[in-house]
C-alpha cells in the first residue's frame, strides 16, 4: 500500500468528486487535491485518461484511474481498511445496485435543479468561469454564460426535461429525499452506525449538487433535515476502525424507507437501462422512453448512453456471478420481481469493459485546438469513450 499521497483532480461542483473525496477523507487514503481549469483538464486529465472528466486519480506510481465506481473498488482492494464494502455477497450486491442508481438516475435531478432555475444557473455559471473556464481568451462572463447554456441544453432540455416530465423529475428528488430521511431517523448512516458504500454513492447527488445548490438545498433544509445533517456527518466521518471486513446484518436493508428504492428500481430506472441497451443495440442515438407505471409521462430523444449498456452488463454479470446462497438470501430481502426486472430482456454488450479496467492503460492523447473548441462547444462526452475516440480521430486527421 502506497504511503505516498495519490493526485486527486476534483471540480467543487462535481457530482462525482463529492463521492470520491468524501470516500478517501472516510478513509484516511492519503492524497493531494488538484483544482483543474480547462487547460489542465485537457493537458493532463485528458491526456492521460482520454476524458476531459473529473474526479481523475494519478496514483503514486503514476498509473490513471476514472469513474467512481470501478475506482473505488480498486481502491479497496488496496486500501481494504477499514472495509466499507459489504463482506456478505447480497449485500454487496444491492449496495452495488443503489450506487448505480445513485449515480445514473439522481444524475437527471440534480441538472435539472442547477441549470433550469436562475438562482442556481446563475451561481454556477459564475463558479464555473471563475474556477474553470480561466484559460479562453474571452470575458469570464461570457464564458460562464456559454457554459450554463450549453449545460442546459444537453443535460436539461436534452435529457428529455419538458413541462410534461418535470413533475416527475421533481418527485423523483422529494421522493428520495423522503425516504432518505425516514432510514435516517433511527441511525446515523444508511445502512448503520457506519458509512459504507451506499452512503458514498447517495453523497454523489446529495452533496455537490442537492444540499449546495440554493433551490434543492432549501427544499432539502424544509423537508428532510435528517439529510442535510447526514451530508455534513459523512463529510467529517473518519474511520474508527480498520476492519478488512465489514460484517452488516441483514437488517440493514429491511428498514421500510429502502422499499421506496426497490420499486423505484424495479420500476422505473431497470426498465430505463433495458430501453437504453435496446436502443444501442439497433444503432439508435435516440429514444423515447414511457414510464411503466405511468404511460402518460414520456422522455421524449433521450440519448444512447453506451456507458449505461455497460452499467446494466456490469450489474447483471455480477449477480450471475453470485453464489447459490446469495442469490436465497437475495430473494428474502429483496422482491422477487425486481431482480426479475434486472435480468429481462436479452444481454447487450457495450465493449466497454477494457475502457474501464484500472489502472488505465498508458496512453498520450494530445488535443489540438479544434480538438478543444469541438469539446467545449460540444461538451465533455460524459458516455463515452466511444465518442472520445471518434472526437479525437477527427481531430488527428484534421
Amino acid at each position: 500500500m502506497p504511503t505516498q499521497p495519490y493526485d486527486v483532480y476534483l471540480i467543487d461542483i462535481s457530482y462525482f468528486s463529492g463521492k470520491l473525496e468524501s470516500y478517501l477523507r472516510y478513509k484516511g487514503i492519503p492524497f493531494r487535491a488538484i483544482y483543474p481549469d480547462d487547460r489542465m483538464l485537457l493537458r493532463e486529465v485528458y491526456r492521460h485518461t482520454g476524458l476531459m472528466k473529473v474526479p481523475a486519480v494519478r496514483t503514486p506510481e503514476g498509473q490513471w484511474l476514472r469513474d467512481t465506481t470501478p475506482m473505488i473498488e480498486w481502491l479497496e482492494s488496496r486500501h481494504p481498511q477499514p472495509a466499507v464494502f459489504p463482506s456478505d455477497p447480497a449485500l454487496l450486491f444491492l449496495s452495488q445496485l443503489l450506487e448505480d442508481y445513485a449515480d445514473e438516475w439522481l444524475w437527471r435531478p440534480a441538472m435539472y435543479y442547477r441549470w433550469e432555475f436562475t438562482p442556481d444557473r446563475v451561481l454556477n455559471r459564475r463558479r464555473a468561469a471563475r474556477e474553470i473556464l480561466m484559460s479562453w481568451p474571452l470575458p469570464s462572463a461570457w464564458m460562464g454564460l456559454y457554459f450554463a447554456h450549453r449545460q442546459r441544453r444537453i443535460f436539461v432540455h436534452g435529457d428529455g426535461v419538458n413541462t410534461d416530465t418535470i413533475p416527475h423529475v421533481e418527485f423523483t428528488y422529494l421522493n428520495c429525499l423522503d425516504a432518505l430521511e425516514s432510514i435516517l431517523a433511527d441511525r446515523p448512516y444508511l445502512t448503520g452506525k457506519n458509512p459504507t458504500l451506499v452512503d458514498f454513492a447517495f453523497m454523489g447527488p446529495m452533496f455537490r449538487h442537492f444540499s449546495i445548490d440554493p433551490t434543492p438545498a432549501r427544499i432539502m433544509r424544509d423537508r428532510s433535515p435528517g439529510v442535510y445533517a447526514w451530508v455534513a456527518r459523512l463529510w467529517n466521518a473518519r474511520a474508527l476502525q480498520s476492519s478488512r471486513t465489514l460484517h452488516l446484518p441483514d437488517t440493514a436493508f429491511t428498514h421500510p424507507g429502502w422499499q421506496y428504492f426497490w420499486r423505484e428500481i424495479e420500476n422505473v430506472y431497470l426498465p430505463y437501462l433495458h430501453a437504453n441497451a435496446r436502443a444501442f443495440q439497433i444503432k439508435q442515438s435516440r429514444f423515447d422512453f414511457a414510464l411503466p407505471m405511468d404511460a402518460n409521462v414520456i422522455y421524449r430523444r433521450l440519448p444512447v448512453y453506451a456507458y449505461r449498456v455497460w452499467c446494466r452488463e456490469v450489474l447483471r454479470r455480477k449477480y450471475n456471478e453470485l453464489p447459490g446462497p446469495a442469490h436465497k438470501k437475495l430473494k428474502r430481502l429483496a422482491p422477487t420481481s425486481l431482480l426479475s426486472m434486472l435480468m429481462a430482456d436479452a444481454d447487450v454488450s457495450s465493449e466497454l469493459d477494457a475502457d474501464y479496467s484500472l489502472p488505465l492503460a498508458p496512453r498520450t492523447t494530445q488535443p489540438d485546438w479544434w480538438h478543444r473548441l469541438l469539446i467545449f462547444l460540444t461538451g465533455t462526452p460524459r458516455d463515452m469513450p466511444e465518442r472520445a475516440r471518434s472526437i479525437a480521430a477527427r481531430a488527428k486527421n484534421r
